[in-house]
């Protein structure tokens, strides 16, 4: 069994907070990291968590632009 330490659970609310799509400053800045390297190192995330959250961020910012085309287009027949 491990031991709950301030570490580990600086480290949890780090990694749940950047699968959870909260911006990597504001992270950092509750965090205390200086440093892009760090923060990486410092969070865990698996392979799989991390194809994820790539998806899930091209997948939100192709559809916004697609419903923005859309959008755009139906102002356009008005």
């Amino acid at each position: 069994m491990h031991a709950i330490t301030t570490h580990t659970c600086r480290q949890s609310f780090g990694t749940k907070e950047f699968l959870a799509g909260a911006p990597v400053e504001l992270i950092m800045k509750i965090s205390g990291h200086k440093s892009l390297r760090d923060f990486y190192k410092y969070i865990r995330i698996i392979p799989e968590e991390a194809g994820l959250k790539l998806f899930l961020i091209f997948a939100s910012s192709k559809f916004l632009s697609l419903w923005n085309q859309s959008k755009n287009q139906s102002l356009k027949k008005r």
